[in-house]
């Protein structure tokens, strides 16, 4: 990969038209970030919702990390969990620990330790360490 990141936009557009969607990932990540480009919710939340929606977990759970914060689009606790559980149920413990986290706090669901501490566990034994740290504390 190239180490530059103007460099790397380029190739990760060419594989993004071709509908690779760990490029669209990683061009979410760009405009997420700044890399290389202006720092762009609204345009990571596109690329992310694009590679999302061809199963990539990982962008699932960005793209719920965008609705749960409203950063480029409105926050939408309800679009959170449901981005998160698309990503969890491919065994991605952060995606797990995202559900548990918001059972805990009961954002957007009713506070529910029992339901949380399922979803932590589960992260816990994908090898999620601030789950079991979590774990460990209650």
């Amino acid at each position: 990969m190239p180490k530059d990141n103007a460099e790397a936009m380029r190739w990760y557009r060419l594989a993004a038209a071709q509908g690779d969607a760990l490029a669209q990932f990683d061009i979410g990540i760009m405009y997420e970030k700044g890399r290389s480009v202006r720092q762009n919710y609204e345009k990571a939340v596109r690329w992310y919702r694009r590679a999302a929606n061809q199963g990539l977990a990982r962008a699932q759970l960005n793209l719920g990390v965008m609705y749960e914060n409203g950063w480029g689009l409105a926050q939408d606790y309800a679009q959170a969990m449901r981005w998160y559980r698309m990503a969890a149920d491919q065994d991605l413990p952060i995606a797990q620990r995202a559900i548990g986290a918001l059972y805990v706090n009961g954002v957007g669901v009713p506070q529910d330790l029992a339901e949380a501490r399922k979803w932590l566990e589960k992260a816990a034994a994908g090898g999620d360490d601030i789950a079991a740290q979590w774990l460990k504390e209650n």
